[in-house]
């Protein structure tokens, strides 16, 4: 709301008003202060009044930045969640994650506690909040889903992050103001969840731990997308991992905020992922894509390279594929063609350090697996697999899909003779090594 300066001598007195949220920026025709004074008089005296809520903030008080406590003092605050209430670490030691963006979801994730419970022997909780479409299902519905249909397989919840509370506030959205503008909207709304917090990234893990964890994702996403749930973002922030008392690593696949649900209907029509970790066909300007099975598993191929060639700093500021993330579609388009049509053995696509080239190798038949399913179109082209609104054919039991798995297990199999892990207690193998995680089903509410 700043006149603009057109020169030294010369100041421009038209005012104009911009409305910033999640769901992008509003601005009015601008007005000549000096010759409507009573305008800008009437608007001084409109935003005094207004509140937290004019002022464009969610009004939750866990994430009220106001409060923040002061470098080194723990400053928390309480909030309820559902039924339970939690303490929030609202310092900056208690931020494990916050997006960076005024526009989109903006996720923010800060650890806390279940109040009355006892900090020593409780598992740690973090708190993530989250500006959804409301034209996709909230996270904490799709995996009240999983939990039905899963039946409590442990081959699934074992690798699923724990969901404690979760809440969505559709008070809180970006539709106000345009539904009084009377302007076109594709509105955002506040959601919170709070889940067991996990211990990072399977992109910090080395070695053997790395080759477990990356799997247990894997075949986790393999056996939701043949219940109909369908991930749709896998990211090296989506695949994190779970340590035992022993030291045991397990991978916990997660974010399920732009996933689908094959047979409930969607009007969401946007390709989703995030664009270094993109499928190829995802990226082609075409006018109706089904997001298939095979474009989550390229999603797969792209992070491990990531991973691999990002571990060594060094290395990494002059690998290509650093600068994948500032790209265009089209341009990451021609970049991802290349490298996965060429087998390329440019040494900027090599790794460097002893045990990552290890794993580079131990990983080289899951890597052609994929590049020959491209290859060969084998599913990311033309096998009609899962339409989302669809199940699938009566006696089909997605051949498609369990094509493509078993292809790329089979073959990264063979390659793992070559360079052998050590083996890894089964999860919750030993009644001691796993230990009992509260609350089977999270709590979902709706705030009016």
């Amino acid at each position: 709301m700043t006149p603009t300066d057109l020169s030294d001598n010369w100041v421009d007195t038209t005012l104009y008003i911009s409305w910033y949220d999640h769901e992008g920026i509003i601005t009015t025709q601008g007005f000549d202060v000096a010759k409507h004074l009573s305008h800008y008089l009437a608007l001084l005296f409109i935003l005094q009044r207004f509140n937290h809520s004019n002022w464009g903030r969610c009004g939750h008080p866990c994430f009220d930045t106001t409060r923040h406590g002061q470098s080194g003092i723990s400053t928390s605050l309480d909030t309820k969640i559902g039924e339970k209430a939690f303490s929030v670490d609202m310092t900056e030691r208690g931020l494990v994650h916050k997006t960076l963006a005024i526009a989109g979801r903006a996720s923010c994730v800060r650890t806390c506690h279940m109040k009355g419970g006892d900090l020593y022997t409780d598992p740690k909780y973090v708190i993530k909040s989250s500006w959804k479409e409301k034209t996709r299902q909230s996270e904490g519905k799709i995996m009240d889903t999983i939990l039905e249909k899963a039946e409590g397989d442990p081959k699934i919840i074992d690798f699923l992050p724990v969901f404690i509370a979760h809440e969505v506030f559709p008070d809180i959205s970006t539709s106000g103001i345009r539904d009084c503008l009377k302007i076109n909207s594709s509105p955002r709304e506040f959601v919170i969840v709070v889940m067991v917090k996990l211990d990072g990234r399977i992109s910090d893990l080395r070695g053997d731990n790395l080759w477990y964890a990356f799997w247990d994702c894997f075949h986790c996403h393999y056996r939701l997308w043949k219940l109909g749930i369908h991930h749709r973002d896998i990211s090296t922030g989506n695949l994190m991992y779970w340590k035992d008392k022993n030291g045991n690593v397990y991978g916990k696949l997660t974010d399920f905020d732009l996933s689908s649900i094959r047979g409930e209907p969607s009007n969401n029509k946007q390709r989703t992922g995030t664009l270094p970790f993109m499928a190829l066909e995802l990226l082609k300007p075409k006018n109706s894509i089904t997001h298939k099975y095979g474009h989550d598993v390229e999603s797969f191929f792209w992070v491990i390279i990531h991973i691999i060639l990002s571990a060594d700093e060094a290395h990494w500021r002059n690998c290509p594929m650093s600068n994948w993330g500032n790209l265009g579609k089209d341009t990451l388009w021609e970049k991802k063609t290349i490298y996965i049509t060429a087998q390329s053995k440019d040494p900027e696509f090599q790794p460097v350090v002893t045990d990552l080239v290890t794993n580079f190798e131990r990983f080289s038949g899951f890597r052609r697996s994929v590049r020959s399913l491209y290859l060969q179109h084998l599913d990311l082209l033309d096998l009609q697999t899962d339409q989302p609104n669809q199940p699938p054919e009566n006696g089909s039991s997605h051949s498609s899909v369990d094509k493509v798995y078993k292809k790329v297990v089979s073959d990264s199999e063979m390659t793992l003779q070559q360079h052998p892990v050590k083996n890894r207690p089964d999860i919750g193998s030993d009644a001691n090594v796993f230990p009992p995680l509260p609350i089977p089903r999270f709590e979902q509410s709706v705030v009016d």
